[in-house]
């Protein structure tokens, strides 16, 4: 039956929910009847031979699109694709088992007729691929190879941008044919001197575990960065070389060391305004007013999600019940017009904040659920203090607050019965409710929870999790 619908028409094709039909014969039908494809999706598709795939891609010169993912794809297939598919601009080969990185040399460059294969590639995916001696060799002929490429996601990325920075290749060994890498560089050098352009830069968008030892070169080599993972050890912080990647719009930044959330401030203040989805993990409290600042330097952000742990000076004595006192903190408001996820997490909610620094955290996120009219996903993990005074602001009368909330994630909270039922009985568009581990929410509790969905006719999923549960 697919034998019928594979016509000569057809630009698009995918082949990944019906993977074990997809053989040999339907591989022949393919090379006949659909020479002019453009995109091709054979994920998981193990009953195709190798040879009969590598078949395949040399008839369908015009591909643009070609994922391999989960398949029998070997470096025959490689060799077959840089010499054929001459337009190919994303490429996937994530989790093929008879590949590994160095496997790549292959489709980006040919040793038997000294060509280069794949020079309008894009994307290439390449998660799961076994990283054998050498790997990080091949990855650095791939990325000087593919003079277009964007994407190429690996967690040795930053070491080879490093290397060819410092232009060290002289313990490199790639298999026979190949050009070395100093050859190689010297020819992407001269086509750069070709565009007045004095040193190699590379069009990379997106990269992951960059070293904050390393940035200053990241950042010289890869002018375009849209999208970084930085962790940072406890040197002083390169502000600079955040400052000069004008593309940057989403940042992660995850602190090994002893770091204060202070010391990112003005570093966000030149670049916040310009980031979309911002991730902050480990970092320290140290100034009450530190997390309320940050969020007013990143108005536009569309995804926050931070973990941030106490001042490292513990809280002796009594504390204050911040949760019996009013709000007489006056801090400004800011608006979040496209924030459509906000995640806060602390370590422990056994662990106190001190009384001024939990009062600025409430009050700062009391603004974002006001002024964020977009908000769909909304998670709260182990705060030190009671959500209750939280929500009975954001959504006392008359609010438009949370109106487009989807999915609502309580882990660890304390939140009263009555906060989830208004939360419940509001104008909004909730559809998932987590109560995991809430000391202030029973089993009878949940009962009456989704009692009173199914009675009132709401489409709310509730899940509920005993705080007496060992995880």
């Amino acid at each position: 039956m697919l034998h019928l619908l594979l016509v000569p028409q057809l630009r698009d094709i995918n082949l990944s929910t019906c993977q074990n039909i997809v053989t040999r014969s339907i591989a022949l039908t393919m090379r006949v009847q659909c020479r002019n494809l453009l995109s091709l999706n054979l994920h998981g598709c193990k009953q195709l031979p190798a040879d009969a795939l590598a078949r395949l891609v040399e008839s369908l010169p015009r591909l643009i699109r070609l994922d391999l993912s989960k398949t029998l794809c070997d470096t025959q297939v490689l060799s077959a694709i840089g010499s054929s598919c001459r337009q190919l601009r994303e490429l996937n080969l994530s989790q093929c088992r008879t590949l590994s990185l160095t496997s790549l040399l292959y489709l980006a460059y040919d040793p038997r007729r000294r060509l280069f294969g794949c020079q309008s590639l894009q994307k290439l995916c390449i998660f799961g691929l076994k990283a054998p001696k050498g790997h990080l060799w091949a990855l650095l002929f791939v990325l000087m190879a593919l003079p277009r490429l964007m994407f190429l996601l690996n967690s040795s990325i930053s070491s080879v941008l490093h290397l060819i920075y410092k232009q060290q290749f002289d313990h490199s060994r790639l298999p026979p044919g190949f050009p070395s890498l100093a050859e190689l560089f010297q020819h992407r050098m001269k086509a750069r001197r070709e565009e007045d352009i004095s040193r190699l830069t590379l069009l990379l968008r997106e990269i992951i575990v960059v070293r904050e030892s390393v940035l200053s070169v990241i950042n010289i080599m890869c002018p375009y960065m849209e999208k970084a993972t930085v962790f940072l050890d406890d040197r002083p912080l390169l502000a600079y070389s955040f400052l000069s990647w004008r593309h940057l719009t989403h940042l992660t930044i995850i602190c090994d060391k002893h770091r204060n959330l202070s010391d990112l401030l003005p570093m966000m203040a030149s670049l916040g305004a310009q980031l979309h989805g911002l991730i902050i993990r480990h970092f320290f409290l140290a100034e009450e007013s530190s997390f309320h600042v940050l969020l007013s330097y990143c108005t536009n952000l569309q995804e926050f999600e931070g973990l941030f742990l106490p001042p490292r000076t513990s809280v002796c004595g009594r504390q204050e019940d911040i949760d019996t006192l009013d709000w007489d903190f006056s801090l400004p408001c800011f608006e979040f017009p496209q924030l459509s996820l906000f995640t806060l997490e602390y370590p422990d909610a056994e662990i106190p904040l001190p009384f001024r620094h939990a009062m600025v955290l409430r009050q700062s996120l009391v603004n974002v659920l006001k002024e964020s009219p977009g908000l769909k996903y909304l998670t709260l993990r182990r705060l030190p203090f009671s959500l209750d005074r939280v929500f009975e602001r954001v959504l006392k009368s008359p609010s438009t607050a949370l109106r487009h909330i989807d999915e609502l994630v309580f882990s660890q909270i304390r939140v009263s019965v009555q906060v989830v039922n208004l939360i419940l009985s509001s104008e909004n568009e909730l559809s998932y409710l987590c109560l995991l581990k809430c000391p202030g929410i029973s089993e009878t509790d949940y009962n009456e929870f989704t009692r009173k969905v199914d009675t009132e006719g709401f489409d709310v999923e509730i899940m509920w999790k005993s705080s007496y549960t060992s995880e």
